[in-house]
């Protein structure tokens, strides 16, 4: 019994570490974390295989709220149960939350922060990093013509179209046309494509799952005080974020700014360092408490603006993942899911050419940087984080 025991926490405890290492390297935004999770937990460590991990995916995607994160989290459901999962958010969240905790006390004592050369380094590492992403997930999953149209249609969709539902729109869309064309070709595998037993709620608990994400805001509106109040207003925003997450900031602007309770130059440093930072966008929330402090510690804020904004997608991705996993792996459902993982790609390309570039690559130097990242990642195969770093070194010595 003492093996068994010991076991079970050795694997616990890997699952934490597992997620903590890729919450300390993952920059890019969600599309290259996820590319990085596939790396890992499917290639490394086949924890699952490229069907089960593509099927997890497509429900992140038609769920409110960060993709990531969901998908770190129901990998984690499937390897050690609710506690697994919750092991494997707080690993893949803690480094985020941490550094912008940290941010906003620099806010505080010192001022703006988002101009810092430093910060440029960060997005330069960014764009490098979602490069390779886009280059890895498109000899995966885009490997025939009609895969590749999927792909780059979603791309000139998104780019084309600046709207909060457009990301689950093409991967409905991506999903429909891979039914229609490529329908009769079999899956990569067979079963759940999970290593080990999958533990899934109940019916009762999932319909409570479900629920909780309606009820939660009702005790802000219903017991008003300073932390309920926070609480609130992060898991309504966190409830309504369709097309990844930075869909939350206009939310959360709209919640802060616009009533006066916070300067929008201190909204705007935070938003410029979450886009920087490794780890989900939503750890924006945790700035944002730190800076709030309605209830006298900066801490236990950024404690309940954090739980309550990723909330309602962790609810919802435990409630209907069990009836997710039976649907998704109907044999007549084989092209809509080849024809989501193309629209996955599509939706990579669009963040590689869209505000990723965009804020990374402003001049000549932006580019000569992002160019020496490339041969250091991509043809040297150097350590994420030993490109991340230096990159953020030498755009500091130039004073980018």
């Amino acid at each position: 019994m003492s093996g068994k025991n010991e076991s079970a926490a050795s694997s616990k405890a890997e699952i934490f570490l597992t997620a903590l290492k890729l919450g300390c390297i993952a920059f890019g935004g969600p599309m290259a974390h996820l590319a990085l999770f596939r790396k890992v937990y499917v290639d490394q460590k086949s924890w699952l295989d490229d069907e089960a991990f593509g099927r997890t995916v497509a429900l992140s995607q038609l769920l409110p709220g960060p993709a990531s994160s969901q998908v770190g989290f129901l990998i984690g459901w499937h390897r050690g149960g609710a506690l697994g999962a919750l092991l494997a958010w707080l690993g893949f969240t803690i480094p985020a939350m941490v550094l912008m905790v940290v941010a906003a006390m620099g806010v505080i004592l010192v001022g703006d922060l988002s101009g810092s050369s430093w910060v440029q380094g960060l997005k330069i590492a960014a764009l490098v990093v979602v490069g390779d992403a886009v280059f890895a997930m498109w000899r995966r999953f885009c490997m025939d013509r009609t895969r590749a149209t999927i792909a780059l249609l979603s791309a000139v969709v998104v780019l084309d179209f600046a709207s909060a539902w457009i990301s689950p729109v093409v991967i409905l869309l991506g999903g429909l046309a891979g039914h229609w064309w490529i329908k009769n070709e079999p899956t990569a595998s067979q079963g759940t494509g999970l290593k080990g037993p999958s533990p899934t709620l109940s019916r009762k608990l999932a319909i409570t799952a479900v629920s909780m994400v309606v009820l939660l805001p009702l005790l802000g509106w219903a017991f008003p005080s300073p932390l309920l109040t926070l609480m609130e207003r992060f898991t309504t925003a966190g409830a309504l974020v369709f097309g990844g997450g930075h869909v939350v900031l206009p939310l959360l602007e709209g919640q802060w700014v616009a009533t006066g309770a916070m300067p929008e130059d201190v909204f705007l440093a935070g938003y410029g360092l979450a886009q920087a930072i490794p780890g989900p966008l939503f750890s924006f929330s945790a700035y944002l408490g730190t800076w709030l402090n309605p209830s006298g510690n900066p801490f236990l804020a950024a404690a309940v603006a954090l739980l309550s904004v990723f909330a309602p997608s962790l609810l919802l991705a435990a409630g209907v993942q069990p009836i997710w996993s039976k649907i998704s792996s109907w044999p007549s459902l084989s092209g809509a899911i080849q024809g989501i993982h193309a629209a996955v790609v599509g939706l990579l390309i669009s963040a590689l050419l869209g505000p990723i570039w965009g804020g990374a690559v402003v001049d000549g130097a932006h580019l000569v940087l992002a160019m020496l990242g490339v041969l250091a990642l991509m043809v040297w195969r150097l350590p994420v984080a030993l490109v991340v770093a230096g990159l953020v070194i030498l755009a500091q010595g130039a004073s980018l």
